[in-house]
């Protein structure tokens, strides 16, 4: 039985929808190495995994749950009616019958990503912190104790989060999908599903603030998922305004600037290098494919509200 070494908390078979024409197996990239960043071309067996990451030691036994995660999860939605119209390119053709598993992998892709398990290392450590203490609850408390007290407890209450989908069960009953497309080519990243603050967009459609998360599904359709109490079903298919397409692009850019585990944007539009500009980061002389970032990065909603 194989035991990979590497393994992917983005899958391989959602990343080649942002391949190149003449190589799936490619993507255009921007990846960090502080202090710089560097435009390229990268093979997606080399980006979105961590070594041995769905792995735990215990009593110097392997437990793990990578080859759980591809037959019980991936497998089933990559060989899907609704993924073979996502990677046909027919996003109209999306309908109420692919809410349920579009939802399901939005869910899956941020249980299983690298940004969830370093949330938990962080919490873990603020719960202790008597400055933050009131901000959590005593069942908080008792269940970073146990955490605490549980060999490799953190990797162990993370892949109990990356293998069940049974969480996001009892959430689908206020859930609305919408599928969006765009005349300008879409940013996705190795952590591919972002929050959303939608009072920056304008218009009656976006203007609330409930909790919202986008997943770019191709190179230029996505999904908008709405968790709210007043709402429940399928938007369908719409094209949006470009503005509001680059409002959520740079939104990767935010990301890949300030997250310590997002390490690659995949981009290839005509605006990277303006975004660039504006968050401060210098192309080096000589190099047009290498940028240095500014020492220090804060940026918030002034940032995304820029674009017009």
């Amino acid at each position: 039985m194989s035991n990979p070494k590497k393994h992917h908390y983005v899958p391989q078979f959602y990343l080649r929808n942002f391949g190149y024409v003449d190589d799936k197996n490619k993507v255009p990239t921007i990846s960090r190495s502080n202090p710089y960043l560097i435009k390229k071309k990268s093979a997606i067996s080399r980006i979105g995994y961590e070594d041995y990451l769905y792995r735990v030691t215990e009593e110097a036994v392997h437990q793990c749950i990578e080859s759980h995660l591809n037959h019980s999860v991936e497998t089933p939605i990559s060989q899907s009616r609704t993924w073979e119209k996502i990677n046909e390119g027919k996003p109209e053709l999306l309908n109420e019958g692919d809410k349920f598993l579009i939802y399901i992998f939005m869910r899956h892709l941020e249980s299983r990503n690298l940004e969830i398990l370093d949330f938990i290392q962080y919490d873990q450590a603020r719960v202790k912190d008597p400055r933050y203490q009131e901000e959590y609850s005593a069942e908080e408390v008792l269940m970073y104790d146990e955490i605490r007290n549980t060999p490799e407890g953190i990797k162990k209450y993370f892949l109990g989060m990356a293998g069940s989908i049974d969480q996001y069960l009892e959430e689908y009953g206020r859930a609305s999908i919408s599928i969006l497309g765009s005349n300008i080519p879409i940013r996705t990243s190795t952590n591919p599903v972002i929050n959303v603050p939608m009072h920056t967009f304008k218009g009656e459609r976006y203007n609330h603030r409930e909790t919202t998360k986008w997943l770019p599904l191709g190179k230029n359709f996505g999904a908008m998922l709405s968790l709210n109490d007043n709402y429940f079903g399928f938007g369908g298919f719409e094209m949006i305004e470009n503005s509001a397409m680059r409002t959520l692009n740079r939104l990767y850019l935010v990301q890949l600037l300030n997250s310590r585990t997002t390490r690659h944007m995949i981009a290839d539009d005509d605006y990277i290098n303006d975004d660039l500009t504006w968050a401060g980061v210098k192309v080096e002389k000589n190099n047009g494919n290498k940028f240095r970032c500014p020492r220090y990065i804060i940026l918030g909603l002034e940032f995304i509200l820029t674009i017009t």
